[in-house]
């Protein structure tokens, strides 16, 4: 087992340890039973949402890029991909679905494909998460426009070949195979696709709003109030402190941001820790089935 895996893994159990701690297991359990059967559903939608939405920009990505593919696989391997992504750091984990398309799908296709529909929701959640929070939350105008300064700076780089490049020498070795045509394929992706890339903006601001209405109708239920577009904002910064590569799958960062960022509007750390804590709970658990029953698929050779 390397080192870095182990930090991060001890790092995710540290943070839920402590959330657990702060929320008492014994009140959190009792509370979720409270709520009734018919809000359980509640809890499975944004992995499945997740799954839907992003499962079907990638294809359209896909498709303008004439790859021979149909919505049906996409989803299922993206539903793989989400699954093994949960397990690894940051969200570097989903990239295995260039592995798993491999033998469909060219790898730079796929791969400039996944990053761009990753650099587009890094976008929005930096835009919304950083603006509402100055509504929201009062930061400080300084550090907002430090905040956007320092994301354009990751951004606007990546326009140019030979960072991207660089990045990719220290990406895992399955992605670096199509290291001489991926640049060339996020090129023609850029210039030719804007029909399909617009779109993916429509289905990321989708699915972050259908997740905010899960979360509020949950909230409305325990009545406690907060308005939409505060939930919007706290679920954009939880996102993007889950792609922080510190943790397993963003896990415990995710959810300490977003019970902090609740209690500043008024929700107990006993409402809020239960409500995520359960959300990651099912997260995990449909992500182990959905691995159990797809081992076949996830093999050597994928991540080659």
């Amino acid at each position: 087992m390397k080192l870095s895996f182990l930090f991060r893994l001890l790092y995710s159990i540290t943070l839920l340890t402590l959330l657990v701690y702060m929320v008492d297991l014994s009140k959190m359990i009792s509370l979720i039973f409270s709520m009734g059967y018919k809000y359980y559903i509640l809890f499975f939608i944004p992995f499945f949402l997740s799954v839907y939405f992003s499962g079907t920009s990638i294809y359209f990505l896909l498709r303008n890029n004439k790859a021979q593919i149909s919505p049906r696989e996409i989803l299922k391997f993206r539903f793989l991909s989400k699954s093994i992504g949960l397990f690894l750091p940051g969200q570097l984990g989903e990239l295995s679905l260039v592995g798993l398309l491999k033998n469909k799908i060219p790898m730079s296709m796929t791969l400039a494909v996944i990053t761009t529909d990753k650099i587009i929701s890094f976008s929005i959640m930096v835009f919304i998460g950083i603006t509402s929070s100055l509504f929201f939350f009062h930061l400080p105008i300084n550090e907002v426009l430090f905040s956007v300064l320092a994301s354009m700076m990751i951004l606007v780089p990546l326009g140019f070949q030979n960072v991207r490049e660089k990045i990719i020498k220290h990406l895992p070795k399955f992605i670096r195979k199509p290291f001489f045509k991926y640049s060339e394929s996020l090129g023609i992706l850029y210039k030719y696709k804007k029909k399909a890339l617009f779109l993916d903006i429509i289905l990321t601001l989708t699915l972050l709003i259908f997740a905010s209405i899960t979360i509020k109708i949950l909230l409305s239920h325990l009545n406690y109030s907060i308005p939409l577009a505060a939930i919007i904002s706290i679920q954009s910064l939880s996102t993007l402190s889950s792609l922080l590569p510190i943790s397993m799958g963003g896990a415990g960062i995710r959810e300490s941001i977003a019970v902090y960022l609740l209690f500043l509007l008024g929700v107990p750390p006993l409402i809020s820790g239960s409500m995520y804590l359960t959300f990651l709970f099912v997260s995990y658990m449909v992500a182990m089935i959905t691995l159990i029953f797809s081992s076949k698929y996830v093999t050597k050779e994928t991540f080659k």
